[in-house]
């Protein structure tokens, strides 16, 4: 990327340099991906906003001494910094949760948030393969108790899909439910070691009464995500996007209920060790 030397870039990809074109004093950074990323999770943003050196975290990797340490960079403006800090207290325990369920570490060595304008954004949070760009409007001060849970939620669930989203994809888009369901169940656990069983309970509850409020027999199959969120006019006047965006998380949950806990965490981390071991 090359921009104006008052700006950063942050990209998918591990930073090669840095460097300054004296020719248009522009500032030149070089990212690279080291293993295959399909073009769907490359994500980048430009902008006034900086790494917050404050908020930097280092996470050691459990198991195999082979795994490297994950480094965790947040961007935003210096205003925010505060913000920042007290919204993602618990991105460390997101990965805790996440690698004792899978039984296995983070995918890669860094994992970039990025926080601006809501204008900027069309949806909360945008994930990409080891970058995660999210609205300022999710960060909270330390007073805002209650809508702290879903702005953790917010970036659990980000973490969960560097997992189910960059690492583990669908076959085929219409696969992607199975994708996007599996990595709600890993931020659901989150929520119950942090929240508690009744919030995480409370969230699934809040989920199937937005679905069964909507679903009709002119609701979209999960088939539809080959067609992304953008429904055909007759559709659209008839549902909004909470069957599409929930029904495969409650698809995925009833399958654990109904397998066993146990079992079905089996044969997600049976799962998962393929994927690591076919990317390695």
């Amino acid at each position: 990327f090359k921009v104006d030397v008052n700006v950063t870039a942050v990209a998918s990809g591990s930073l090669l340099s840095t460097d300054v074109d004296k020719a248009s004093n522009q500032q030149v950074y070089k990212f690279v991906n080291e293993k295959a990323t399909p073009v769907s999770s490359i994500c980048f943003a430009v902008g006034p906003f900086k790494a917050l050196a404050e908020n930097k975290l280092t996470i050691e990797q459990p198991g195999s001494s082979d795994a490297p340490k994950v480094e965790i960079d947040y961007y935003a403006e210096d205003a925010l910094a505060h913000k920042v800090k007290f919204t993602s207290s618990l991105v460390e325990g997101a990965f805790s949760v996440y690698q004792k369920y899978l039984h296995a570490p983070y995918p890669a060595s860094q994992l970039f948030f990025c926080f601006l304008p809501s204008k900027c954004m069309l949806d909360e949070a945008v994930v990409g393969n080891g970058v995660v760009l999210l609205s300022s409007d999710i960060l909270l001060e330390e007073v805002s108790i209650l809508n702290a849970i879903d702005s953790r939620l917010i970036l659990a669930r980000a973490v969960a899909s560097q997992w189910f989203g960059n690492v583990i994809r669908p076959a085929t888009i219409e696969d992607y439910w199975m994708v996007k369901g599996l990595s709600e169940l890993l931020t659901s656990k989150f929520a119950s070691k942090n929240f508690g069983e009744n919030e995480a309970l409370y969230q699934w509850s809040r989920k199937l009464e937005l679905v069964i409020e909507e679903q009709d027999e002119l609701s979209p199959s999960l088939g539809d995500y080959a067609y992304g969120f953008h429904l055909a006019p007759l559709v659209e006047r008839h549902t909004s996007n909470n069957v599409l965006k929930f029904k495969a998380d409650l698809l995925i949950w009833m399958i654990e209920n109904r397998v066993g806990l146990e079992p079905f965490q089996k044969v997600v981390q049976k799962i998962v060790a393929g994927a690591v071991s076919k990317d390695q």
